[in-house]
C-alpha cells in the first residue's frame, strides 16, 4: 500500500507531515485533535519559565527545560495575529509546521539576569542593555525585545530590577 505513494493525501510543500498523522485515530478528545494539528499551548510564568498547558484546562502539564527549544520558542515569539485562540493566547511562536500559542503572567519575556551589559532571558538569549529604553508600568520595569518577527516588551524580574535600581541616580532634570 505505501509502496506506490497513493496513500499520500498531502503533496504540497510544507504539508507532507500531515501524511504521517493517524487522522482516524480512536482518540478524539480536544487535546488529541489539537496535537494532530500541531497546535500546542504554553504559559510564560512570572519567572520566565515555559509551562505546558492543555487548551481549555487550568492545570499545568510540565515545564519545557530543553535550552535549544526554549531559545527557539522565545526568539520566534510574536503577537498572535492569527485567527486561532488569540483571546486566550495573545502570543505565538512557530517551528516548521507547529504552532505554539502562549499566554503570560506578566509579560511574554522575562529578563532574569544582567551580565556584561546584556539582559538575559529564555535559556541563553540576551539583548544589549540601554537604560534609556527602560519603562515603568504598574511598578515593574519593562524593556523592549526584538524577536525575529516582532518587538515585544519584556519584564525585568524582581531581583534583577533591584540590582538595576541600586545603581541608578536620580535625574535632577525630572
Amino acid at each position: 500500500m505505501k509502496g506506490d505513494s497513493s496513500w499520500r493525501k498531502w503533496t504540497e510543500p510544507g504539508e507532507e507531515w500531515k501524511n504521517w498523522i493517524d487522522w482516524e485515530s480512536p482518540f478524539q478528545e480536544l487535546s488529541d485533535q489539537l496535537n494532530r494539528k500541531r497546535h500546542f499551548f504554553w504559559k510564560v510564568d512570572y519567572r520566565g519559565r515555559l509551562i505546558r498547558k492543555e487548551y481549555g484546562r487550568e492545570e499545568d502539564f510540565g515545564e519545557m527545560k530543553e535550552p535549544i527549544i526554549v531559545n527557539h520558542f522565545f526568539s520566534h515569539l510574536q503577537k498572535n495575529k492569527t485567527d486561532f485562540y488569540s483571546k486566550e493566547y495573545p502570543y505565538f511562536s512557530t517551528k516548521m509546521h507547529e504552532m505554539y500559542f502562549a499566554k503570560c503572567d506578566i509579560a511574554p519575556i522575562v529578563f532574569y539576569d544582567i551580565k556584561d551589559n546584556q539582559l538575559i532571558y529564555a535559556s541563553s538569549l540576551s539583548v544589549p542593555f540601554n537604560p534609556k529604553l527602560l519603562t515603568i508600568q504598574d511598578g515593574k520595569l519593562f524593556y523592549p525585545v526584538q524577536t525575529k518577527f516582532d518587538t515585544l516588551l519584556g519584564v525585568i524580574e524582581n531581583n534583577t530590577s533591584s540590582l538595576l535600581l541600586s545603581t541608578c541616580r536620580e535625574n535632577s532634570n525630572g
